[in-house]
């Protein structure tokens, strides 16, 4: 069934009749769930950087990468807070950053 633009007469739409393209409300959520999980992806690769550079007593780099953790996280918990699924993305973020960072530190020791 097409979407029709129509609605049933409690104000909701009718059975069937959703329509094909993604709201903007919709795509809204999608960007903001991207760039959360790219923000603590990121954020969790540059801790590994952050503490490479404090173990080697580099306070400039230390205080670049520090900074840059937590603006990602501020902006990661604003969304949270308005959108409560946005959490769910950054646990994925959090899994898939460790991860990659984890792989990445024990390639460069060797």
């Amino acid at each position: 069934m097409e979407y029709d633009g129509s609605t049933h007469p409690s104000g909701g739409c009718r059975l069937g009749s959703i329509p094909s393209t993604p709201t903007k409300k919709m795509e809204k959520f999608i960007i903001t769930a991207i760039l959360v999980f790219l923000a603590v992806v990121l954020s969790d690769v540059l801790w590994v950087l952050y503490i490479r550079r404090v173990n080697q007593g580099k306070a400039l780099g230390s205080a670049i990468f520090g900074t840059i953790i937590w603006l990602f996280g501020a902006f990661v918990v604003i969304n949270y807070l308005q959108d409560k699924r946005q959490i769910i993305f950054a646990i994925l973020g959090s899994f898939i950053g460790t991860y990659l960072a984890v792989i990445y530190d024990s390639r460069k020791r060797k």
